[in-house]
């Protein structure tokens, strides 16, 4: 059986829901804390950032109320910055915070069951024998990243049909052509068959008419290297991200103060599931825990760009890592970015 602490954070509303988590979770053997075990008269906040420390694993409940929440957001943050393994639950349909949305989650809204297997799984536990009810409240699991879906999965039925439409005769035009070059009256057909099937990718037009930093990647993760516009969304990307700086991936204290966003492979194709924290590559997109500071691009280690920052949840591309400097733990990185005022 392993050894893991959790912490479990969670908004009031849902501590129904929690305590019968914490109690079948009791029941397989997990050690569990959760802040109903503070003592009287004991100093909250301090109390909290000591089991935070003293925790493996950090369970956050995702609904509508923990994520407005600015407790459960700092919990979150700090276990976030200590290096600590998170696992969010979501427990109902809620929009995802930006600090979370790269971790992996567990889905019960729907088979609550199932989903309950699979945290004991994900937390090295054999589970018992037949457990007798699952926490109250929604429903399946689901064990993949979160990310933006810039498709609206409720897609109405004529648009469907017109890009089926639309896929059926750029196919019919690959074949007409394919008989007029083979009869030697159509030699251009082709290439013009194949402009018309890159024109037809409702994604990329979703993904531009968003011009976001993540509505590009996620048009990258979900497309793959072979993407029709895969160069133009990178490229897309960069003129998002003007700015060239120098900036720490670890500090002085050996805290990292970036996790990635979207991974490349060697080949450059996307990671379809990414190590968040393992160390970065050029050309990854990393996401800052904080506000940074930024260093001219000439000269990192004497001077500062005073008064500018990249704000924390933003996006930077790396350009290079620099080797590790003798008598620090600091690693700087150039990166592309957006920098702000401070």
């Amino acid at each position: 059986m392993a050894e893991n602490q959790l912490f479990i954070s969670y908004s009031r509303a849902n501590i129904d829901f929690v305590t019968d988590l914490v109690n079948r979770l009791k029941e397989q053997g997990v050690s569990v804390w959760f802040d109903r075990d503070i003592p009287s008269g004991s100093h909250w906040d301090n109390t909290i950032e000591k089991e935070i420390k003293a925790a493996d694993t950090l369970v956050i409940v995702l609904s509508k109320t923990s994520v407005a929440s600015q407790n459960v957001l700092d919990e979150a943050s700090y276990a976030i910055r200590l290096n600590k393994r998170i696992i969010p639950i979501q427990i109902e349909e809620c929009e995802i915070p930006m600090r979370l949305a790269r971790y992996q989650f567990i889905d019960f809204t729907k088979d609550r069951e199932a989903a309950f297997e699979r945290l004991i799984a994900d937390l090295g536990y054999k589970s018992a024998e037949s457990p007798k009810t699952a926490p109250q409240q929604p429903k399946e699991e689901v064990n993949q990243p979160i990310y933006v879906d810039d498709n609206p999965k409720k897609e109405d039925k004529k648009g469907f049909l017109r890009y089926a439409l639309l896929t059926a005769f750029v196919i019919a035009l690959v074949i007409i052509a394919f008989f007029l070059v083979r009869s030697g009256d159509g030699r251009e057909a082709i290439p013009a068959a194949v402009a018309t099937a890159r024109e037809v990718d409702p994604q990329w037009d979703s993904a531009n008419k968003k011009a976001s930093v993540e509505s590009f990647s996620n048009y990258i993760r979900r497309k793959g290297k072979e993407a029709p516009y895969y160069k133009e969304a990178l490229q897309k990307i960069d003129s998002l991200l003007p700015d060239f700086v120098l900036v720490q991936y670890r500090n002085n204290q050996d805290q990292l103060q970036f996790h990635k966003y979207l991974a490349f492979n060697e080949d450059g194709s996307p990671q379809k599931q990414t190590a968040v924290y393992s160390r970065p590559k050029p050309g990854d997109l990393l996401i800052a825990t904080w506000d940074l500071t930024i260093y001219y691009d000439e000269d990192a280690f004497t001077e500062e760009i005073r008064g500018w920052v990249i704000r924390g949840g933003d996006k930077v591309r790396v350009l290079e890592v620099q080797p590790k400097v003798s008598g620090g733990n600091a690693i700087f990185m150039r990166v592309r970015c957006k920098k702000f005022k401070d």
